[in-house]
C-alpha cells in the first residue's frame, strides 16, 4: 500500500513537471512566433504621432510620412493673423523656399524620416529577450507615442515671417509736443500698436510637426502700449515751461 502510494505521488509529480515544462515550451514557442510575426513590423500599442502605427509594416509607414511630406510639399503650411481691426491675413510657407537662383533655395522644414522609422523599428528589439518582452507589453499596455523628427529652420523662418507680415503690425508712438501759437503747449496724441509672436508660431509648427499635422497655425497679437497717456502729458506740462 505504501509503495502504490509513492508510485501515485512519484506519477503526480512527474505528469505535474511534464505539465510545467510543455507550458513552458508551448510559451516559447508562442514567443518566438509572435516575434517572427512582427519581424518587419511595429509592435501593437505604437503610434507616430496621433497615428496609430501598430502591426504596420515599415514600408507601410515610410508611405505615410512620405505622403505628409508631399502634402507640406504642395499645400504648405498656412500661417494666419487678425488684426484689432477683424482683417485677416494669411500666408503659405513652404518646406524649401525658392529662389531665382537654385542655389540659394533654402530649406525650412526638413522631415527626418529615415530617423524616425529607425526609432520606432528599435521599440521592443533592443537588448536582452526579457528587456525586448518588457518593452513590447509596455507598448502594447500603456501605448508608446513616436515623434516625427523634423528639424526646422527657426531662424530663417523667423525672418520670412517678420518680412510677410511686418505691413500687417501697427508701430505705436508716444504722445508728442509742440510749441504753438503764443507760446503754448500743444500735445498730440500718442498710438498703441501691435506685433506678431512669432516664437509662438513656431514653437506651434515645431508640435504640429512631431504630430504629423499641417494644421494653420495663428499668429498671436502682442499689444505694444504708449508709455504715457495724453492725460498724464498734460499734468506734466506745468514742469514743461
Amino acid at each position: 500500500m505504501e509503495n502504490e502510494t509513492k508510485k501515485l505521488i512519484h506519477k503526480t509529480w512527474f505528469i505535474a513537471v511534464v505539465f510545467v515544462i510543455a507550458i513552458a515550451l508551448l510559451a516559447v514557442v508562442g514567443v518566438l512566433v509572435g516575434l517572427n510575426l512582427y519581424n518587419q513590423k511595429v509592435y501593437p500599442g505604437v503610434y507616430l504621432g496621433n497615428e496609430k502605427i501598430g502591426a504596420k509594416s515599415i514600408s507601410e509607414i515610410e508611405n505615410s510620412i512620405k505622403d505628409f511630406q508631399q502634402e507640406l510639399n504642395t499645400q504648405g503650411i498656412v500661417f494666419e493673423t487678425s488684426t484689432s481691426l477683424g482683417k485677416k491675413h494669411s500666408q503659405k510657407i513652404y518646406p524649401v523656399l525658392i529662389s531665382a537662383d537654385s542655389e540659394l533655395n533654402q530649406e525650412v522644414i526638413k522631415i527626418k524620416k529615415q530617423e524616425t522609422l529607425d526609432k520606432i523599428y528599435k521599440i521592443g528589439r533592443e537588448g536582452r529577450i526579457f528587456q525586448r518582452l518588457k518593452d513590447i507589453f509596455y507598448a502594447w499596455k500603456d501605448e508608446v507615442r513616436i515623434e516625427l523628427i523634423a528639424e526646422i529652420d527657426s531662424t530663417e523662418l523667423k525672418s520670412v515671417l517678420v518680412d510677410r507680415f511686418t505691413s500687417e503690425q501697427r508701430e505705436y508712438s508716444n504722445v508728442s509736443a509742440s510749441i504753438g501759437e503764443e507760446d503754448q503747449i500743444e500735445f498730440i496724441a500718442g498710438q498703441d500698436g501691435y506685433v506678431f509672436d512669432y516664437q509662438k508660431a513656431i514653437l506651434e509648427l515645431e508640435k504640429n510637426m512631431t504630430e504629423m499635422s499641417s494644421e494653420k497655425i495663428i499668429l498671436d497679437v502682442e499689444l505694444v502700449k504708449t508709455d504715457i497717456s495724453l492725460a498724464e502729458a498734460k499734468q506734466l506740462e506745468p514742469q514743461m515751461k
